[in-house]
């Protein structure tokens, strides 16, 4: 099965265009998501969210921040988040913890 090419809306200058209205819903779309009970979500992840034609907002795919493209992020913030993803094993708090894979089997 061949998935349909999604169309990414970087301009040829290189930027990523969005009116202040798409950047508004976008925001409120994944604040609601990520303050939804039943939504678990692993830290230094990186959730990607566009308009789905005829339903709306969606979560279009998410995944680790060290397997990302930027995609117009402050490039200095996409540093801070993968230093954040890179962390000893010993600073890894209980609540993350339950993210790691389990090696022993």
């Amino acid at each position: 099965m061949r998935l349909p090419k999604s169309n990414l809306i970087q301009a040829a200058d290189g930027s990523w265009p969005a009116t202040e209205a798409e950047i508004q819903q976008a925001t409120t779309f994944i604040n609601r998501v990520l303050t939804t009970d039943s939504v678990r979500i692993p830290p230094e992840v990186v959730i990607d969210v566009g308009i789905i034609a005829g339903v709306g907002w969606a979560v279009i795919e998410s995944n680790p921040a060290w397997a990302s493209g930027i995609y117009g992020c402050d490039p200095h913030k996409v540093l801070d988040v993968l230093q954040r993803a890179c962390i000893p094993c010993h600073s890894i708090t209980a609540t993350e913890s339950e993210w790691l894979p389990n090696r022993n089997s």
